[in-house]
This record gives structure tokens, C-alpha cells and sequence, in this order.
């Protein structure tokens, strides 16, 4: 059977929106193409659950502008959208160029390539380096070691040491260069630290922010995870407050070589496949990126599948037909997220970007077979597993879960149910982490949570949120299971229902005895 084996039916009879057909994720970078009012409510309009922060860009007073934003135009649409704020890193960049214009290198041409320290500006005659670890390769390199521009776009060859700051490079392979953009040195390792002073700043201004989650570039060990969460708990604003959990940003060798290790400790993983093909070479990153996808799922973390998906549609309205295999291989694989970077943060069509990433994750889930991941069971959690298991007998159109755990919701979620996934809790916070789980949507009941005093009367204002935002209509079967949560009459349970059918039979006060003797008569017949 496959995953959206139940999903197809609601689509086709318009009941279901079109933000409930789509299990796996999308992740949109935001930037001057798509970092306003108006793209950022359509990009969420058309399938965006994550927004992500490039931190090697602008500046914290913007980055705070863009959150309120974001929180601002989530809570118009009645949408938790997550936030991810994605850390520099010690990575290497080129500085600004004249007039803030590309520049177009030839093939075989020379051109210098300079120390941002003497030259912060580049042009068409010497590119600089726009970061202190970058102005640290210049002293580095040396003649025959290549340089990669955006990642691996332009490769440059040093030729000559003019100085100590200054080199002559010739071009390799040309093309159009920005400002700003990446630069590796496969021939050359210069040991850094995964986290830099600038990361510590933006990542204690992220939590005080309360994004719900930080990406750490360039991890290499397990220590660089710990010592980002040891920040964040020594800067927690309030014992009130949750700790963003941490995204490894996996591309380096050396993270490769560890990344059981790095996966324990991390709460999930970004298959960042652009530093990733340029520190390993380019034909690795489909084994490494299906090692990776396949290790998060057995661990029961999530994990993102990021850059190029779409590239081609920085400048064209279409993807390619390569790029639309790419994404739903992904999908195949058990991804939870899918990513876009320059596609929306400086592309031309970031929101027809966002429509064709979800047309082809909706095509692709429509033919995923279904298989259990044999990812560890607490004890607790063997409730959830059944309801799991229920949901495919009873062709469910929905799995409820009410849930005050992220660790609950995160293991059904790796379960892969046939059906859209519905967690209901109580905090705002807890629905926003779940943004990036596979198949999750969630319904905060905050605001009416105290007018509960039964079971049945928590669960009839579920089934009135579920039919008042047509995600189920009357009749239809659904699957409901609790672990711990607030009413003890719920705890530890397993429900098969159908919209509509508890709010008839509580209105009429039917007794027990009633509903026995109906029963009995159904039986004889």
C-alpha cells in the first residue's frame, strides 16, 4: 500500500486542502526576492512550512524585522510556521563587489585574488575575500591548489603568489560571479571551529528570538553540537522557555566519518549537498545522501534534503526534469524536508518555485511503498504503534494524536501512516517544532482548553476544529490515540471513530445500557 493510498480520495472531491495532501515538508529560504509581506504569505499559501534565516547575510536588526514578520503573517493565516536560523560557520566568502554588480570571469583569464584586509571591494580585475577565515586562505595557498566559487560553479587555479595577501589565479572554469558567494579549497585543510564568534552572537540572538530551530554549519564532531547547546542553555532567557533544537549541517568528510556519533547527539540533520559535493567531490553525494536520510530514520530524527533541487528556476518559471527526479527521490527515500535556497531567497520565481516543489512531493508520495522503520520502541510509546497499525485496516482518513511530547509526535511521524497525521496539543510552541516532521499537522487548543471538563467534550471540539478546516468531513473513519496528556480519561488510549457520530450520541444522552442492547440487536442480525 502505498503512503497516500487514503490521501487521493480527499483530493479528488475537494475536501481535503491542499496543504493536508503533502506529507513531506518544504523548507524556503527567505531573501530580497521573497523576505516581504506579500511573497511570504504566498510562499505559506502555497505549501511552505519552514522559513529559513541565512545568517551569512544582513544583519540581526533585520533578521528580527523578517521574525516578526514571519510570526505576524503565520498568525493571520492560522498557520505555525517554524523558523530555522542557519549559522555561518567558518565559512569562507568573497566580499562585495563594485557597485554591488557581477562580474563575468572567461575561461584561461587571470584575475588576482586578494585579501579582503588590503582590498574589501572587489572587480573585474581581483576578487577579495569577505570573511576573517576566508583573508586566513590567502596566506594559505599555495601554487596549483584549486579555488571553488559557489560551490563549485567557477573554479579558479593559483598560478602565482604576488604577496602575502595577494595571489594570481587563473580561470578554469568560468561563469558569472556574485558578491557574497561561498568558496572552498579542497587542496587545502586549515582546522577551524565549527562554531565562531559571530555564530555565538546570532545564535544567543536567535533564542532570544525563540526560533525553533538553530543549523550549525560545517559540523565536524560531536563536541561542536554540545557546545552550541551548552550556549543555548547558559543564555536561556527563561526556565519557561524550550531550547531550539539543533540542526547538524553535514558537509565535511570529517562529519561523514563521525556521523553516528553526530546523530545521537543532535536533535536532526541537513543533507547540505553543496559544501557537501565540494568537500568530497560531486559523485559521492547521492550514497551520502541516502546513507544520511536512512540513518535519521532509523535514529528517529528528522532531516532536510537541501540545495540545487531546483535550481535552474533562480531564472526560469519551470524545473527541469532532472531536478524534478531529484526532489521526489528524495521523497522516496523518507526525507522529511526538502529545501530551497537561492530558488526563493534571490530567484526570480519564488513562489512558482514553492508550487512546483509541492506538485511534484504530492505526485511522489501518491507511489511511495510503505515500510515500517525499524527505529527503536520505547515501551510508552506501543499505543501509538498500534494505532499505526490501525489506521490501515480501518482505511482512516486521519490519525489524531493528543500529544504534549516532541518526542511522541516525532516517533509517529517516522512511523509513516497511510494518512495525514493530526497532533493536537496545547502550546503554540510544540505545533511550531512539529513543522518539520513528515506528515504532521497540528491543532493548538490553548485557548479552550479549560472549558473541558470530559473526555467526550475535549474530543467533540477536536472533531468540530477537524470539520470547521475541512480536513474531514461527516463520515468520515479516523484512528484517535493519546499518551500523556492532560485528562486522565484519555491517557493511554486507542479510539476508532467517525466524524460526527460521538456528537450525536452525546446530545441524545444515550445510556449504557441503550447502546448494549443496540449492539446485541445489530449482532443477532
Amino acid at each position: 500500500m502505498s503512503v497516500s493510498s487514503n490521501r487521493g480520495r480527499f483530493s479528488e472531491d475537494g475536501v481535503l486542502p491542499h496543504l493536508l495532501l503533502k506529507s513531506t515538508k518544504i523548507v524556503s529560504t527567505l531573501g530580497p526576492s521573497s523576505d516581504n509581506e506579500t511573497v511570504m504569505k504566498q510562499l505559506i499559501e502555497h505549501g511552505v512550512d519552514v522559513f529559513r534565516l541565512n545568517f551569512s547575510h544582513g544583519t540581526q536588526t533585520e533578521k528580527a524585522r523578517t521574525i516578526e514578520l514571519i510570526r505576524s503573517i503565520s498568525s493571520s493565516l492560522h498557520r505555525h510556521v517554524a523558523i530555522i536560523a542557519d549559522l555561518q560557520g567558518p565559512k569562507h566568502r568573497l566580499g562585495e563587489l563594485e557597485n554591488h554588480e557581477s562580474i563575468t570571469l572567461k575561461n584561461e583569464q587571470t584575475i588576482k585574488f586578494v585579501s579582503g584586509e588590503i582590498q574589501p571591494i572587489g572587480n573585474s580585475s581581483a576578487i577579495s575575500t569577505g570573511t576573517p577565515h576566508a583573508h586566513i586562505l590567502i596566506k594559505h595557498l599555495c601554487v596549483g591548489h584549486r579555488v571553488l566559487i559557489n560551490d563549485g560553479a567557477i573554479v579558479l587555479k593559483v598560478e602565482q603568489r604576488l604577496s602575502e595577501k595577494e595571489l594570481l589565479c587563473r580561470v578554469i572554469v568560468g561563469g558569472t560571479v556574485g558578491e557574497r558567494k561561498g568558496v572552498n579549497v579542497p587542496d587545502l585543510h586549515i582546522p577551524t571551529d565549527a562554531l565562531t564568534d559571530k555564530d555565538e552572537e546570532d545564535a544567543i540572538f536567535a533564542l532570544e528570538k525563540d526560533v525553533e530551530y538553530i543549523a550549525l554549519s560545517f559540523v565536524q564532531e560531536p563536541a561542536d553540537v554540545i557546545k552550541l547547546r551548552n550556549l543555548l542553555q547558559k543564555n536561556l532567557p527563561s526556565t519557561d522557555q524550550q531550547l531550539p533544537k539543533i540542526i547538524a549541517k553535514i558537509e565535511k568528510p570529517q562529519a561523514i566519518d563521525v556521523i553516528d556519533d553526530i546523530i545521537i547527539v543532535v536533535d536532526g540533520i541537513m543533507v547540505a549537498r553543496g559544501d557537501l559535493g565540494v568537500e568530497c567531490s560531486f559523485e559521492k553525494v547521492p550514497t551520502f545522501q541516502k546513507m544520511l536520510i536512512h540513518k535519521c530514520n532509523l535514529a528517529g530524527k528528522p532531516v532536510i534534503t537541501a540545495t540545487q533541487m531546483l535550481e535552474s528556476m533562480i531564472n526560469n518559471p519551470f524545473p527541469t526534469r532532472a531536478e524534478a527526479n531529484d526532489v521526489a527521490n528524495a521523497v522516496y527515500d523518507h526525507t522529511d524536508a526538502v529545501m530551497l535556497s537561492g530558488e526563493t531567497a534571490s530567484g526570480k520565481y519564488p513562489v512558482e518555485t514553492v508550487e512546483a516543489m509541492r506538485a511534484i512531493v504530492v505526485e511522489a508520495e501518491k507511489n511511495i511503498q510503505n515500510r515500517e522503520i525499524k527505529s527503536p520502541q520505547p515501551f510508552d510509546y506501543a499505543i501509538v504503534k498500534s494505532a499505526v497499525a490501525a489506521t490501515h485496516g480501518v482505511h482512516a482518513a486521519a490519525l489524531i494524536l493528543i500529544c504534549v511530547s516532541y518526542d511522541l509526535g516525532l516517533y509517529i511521524s517516522k512511523l509513516r501512516p497511510p494518512c495525514p497525521i493530526v497532533i493536537v496539543t496545547f502550546t503554540s510552541k510544540l505545533a511550531q517544532f512539529f513543522e518539520l516532521n513528515y506528515g504532521i499537522h497540528t491543532i493548538v487548543l490553548n485557548d479552550s482548553l479549560d472549558k473541558e471538563t470530559t473526555t467526550d467534550s475535549l474530543l467533540m471540539t477536536i472533531e468540530e476544529e477537524l470539520e470547521n478546516r475541512k480536513w474531514l468531513k461527516q463520515g468520515d473513519h479516523f484512528v484517535s490515540c493519546c499518551g500523556e496528556a492532560g485528562l486522565p480519561g484519555i491517557r493511554n488510549t486507542l479510539k476508532l471513530g467517525r466524524l460526527g457520530e460521538l456528537r450525536v450520541t452525546y446530545k441524545k444522552r444515550v445510556g449504557w445500557k441503550t447502546l448494549m442492547e443496540r449492539a446485541l440487536i445489530k449482532e443477532r442480525k
